[in-house]
């Protein structure tokens, strides 16, 4: 069975942040905003001490955005260097995630260069996974996103970087045992774990996914794809005769029936054994 057809290629870096609403917007406006003696809301201002790590930390971290934000095509290298000491002063996670989500722009297409791109802006987005934030969620996207760059560093990219998978691994096992994981956050994780051949922890992901989510048909399909996958084609007989009792006309499980049969036999005959043709 082919994996690659499943891979977690649908999603993106860039895609994940922009999918959050206007997060890194409203993120890096406060960012700017805080070095000034108050950030007025609606309802109330926040103060913020002027204390060394604040004033030395935060201003040369949001000086480094800044820089990150018009640079163009213009090389990074000092600014992210600069992101990296602020966070050592000052550890606000928005500093690294923001600086990582600007890193975007500057994204190589030579897959030599591209390696050394992804490992610099993962750098950047592991920095805002400890770190607290005056933005609760800065951390689940940052993880997310690192783990979508892992997984195109040991498994996309020639040669890979075999240290990348255990990461990624990390990351994911870490949003199976958070609290308040969402379904979409369930299914990228599975996508991710799907494509390192992790069958384990991709059922484990499918199962938080399909109870978080039991009207989602991509769910469905998933775990006909993994039961595939991983040679269990009992559970893959089970699931797909399910979806034909509801659709017999279903070509997508029809064409993965003919899989499964194509599977078994294929089976049969490692075996030494001689299946009788379906009737």
């Amino acid at each position: 069975m082919n994996t690659k057809q499943y891979q977690a290629a649908d999603f993106s870096c860039e895609e994940v942040s922009q999918r959050d609403g206007g997060f890194m917007a409203h993120a890096v406006a406060f960012l700017l905003s805080s070095q000034q003696d108050a950030v007025a809301t609606s309802r109330f201002a926040i103060r913020l001490p002027q204390l060394p790590s604040i004033r030395n930390g935060l201003g040369q971290g949001i000086q480094s955005l800044m820089s990150l934000a018009i640079s163009g095509f213009g090389k990074p290298d000092a600014a992210v260097e600069k992101t990296k000491a602020a966070c050592g002063k000052h550890p606000e996670s928005l500093l690294p995630l923001a600086a990582a989500t600007f890193l975007e722009p500057h994204r190589p297409t030579d897959p030599r260069k591209l390696r050394d791109f992804l490992t610099t802006q993962t750098e950047l987005l592991q920095l805002t996974a400890a770190p607290p934030s005056v933005v609760p969620n800065a951390h689940r996207l940052a993880r997310l996103m690192a783990a979508l760059n892992q997984v195109e560093l040991c498994a996309r990219l020639s040669p890979p970087i075999p240290e990348a998978c255990p990461a990624c691994l990390t990351n994911l096992k870490w949003f199976l045992e958070a609290e308040g994981t969402s379904a979409d956050e369930y299914k990228a994780c599975f996508h991710i774990a799907f494509e390192l051949k992790e069958f384990n922890l991709a059922r484990d992901l499918l199962v938080r996914w399909e109870s978080s989510d039991s009207d989602d048909a991509s769910a469905k399909r998933s775990r006909i794809q993994l039961e595939l996958a991983a040679g269990a084609y009992d559970k893959a007989l089970q699931a797909i005769d399910a979806l034909l009792a509801k659709d017999p006309a279903n070509a997508w499980a029809l064409d993965r029936r003919k899989d499964v049969l194509r599977g078994i036999k294929h089976l049969a005959e490692s075996s030494g054994l001689t299946l009788q043709p379906e009737r």
